[in-house]
């Protein structure tokens, strides 16, 4: 019923589309609307591409019943402010449209990212905005620790770690 397969270049498109709609589903009050509104697809396909072509990161679209419903990305820290978290392996996003959460597909997706990361790694992080409480409850029922904490007077730039041992 769910499938993960790698993206590929001529995905970036539909991806940028599935981004934009949850960042309208998920940070509606988190993100400056401005910045919703004026998503630019450009500029996130161009991002999908760089992560396709990556040899640090690797890109996964969601499938579910035959429809593109999300994406997860996964490799080494790309940019974080905490040193420790530098080359790590993290996932660096895992969205699902609103529709299709709640039926066990992140669940699926952050298993299968586990499951690839442990043969390289002992543990690996996320980080996910601090105001989002629902993600920060299923990373904590994933069995994530929170280890560290980046705050900011932006509520977009604040952000919680998770730790998972692998």
């Amino acid at each position: 019923m769910v499938r993960f397969v790698k993206a590929k270049e001529e995905d970036a498109y539909n991806l940028a589309r599935i981004k934009k709609l949850c960042w309208e589903q998920t940070y509606n009050n988190i993100y400056d609307a401005v910045d919703i509104e004026n998503f630019d697809f450009d500029k996130h396909a161009e991002k999908f591409v760089s992560q396709v072509k990556s040899d640090h990161e690797q890109l996964y679209i969601i499938i579910y019943k035959g429809k593109q419903i999300g994406y997860f990305n996964f490799g080494t820290a790309r940019h974080t402010p905490i040193d420790k978290y530098l080359n790590i392996p993290c996932v660096n996003s895992l969205y699902v449209l609103k529709e299709y959460q709640h039926k066990g597909i992140g669940s699926k997706a952050l298993t299968f990212i586990m499951k690839e990361l442990k043969e390289t790694s002992k543990f690996m992080f996320l980080c996910c905005n601090s105001y989002n409480e629902k993600a920060k409850k299923f990373y904590t029922k994933m069995g994530g620790r929170i280890t560290d904490e980046v705050k900011s007077e932006s509520k977009y730039l604040s952000q919680i770690y998770f730790e998972f041992e692998l």
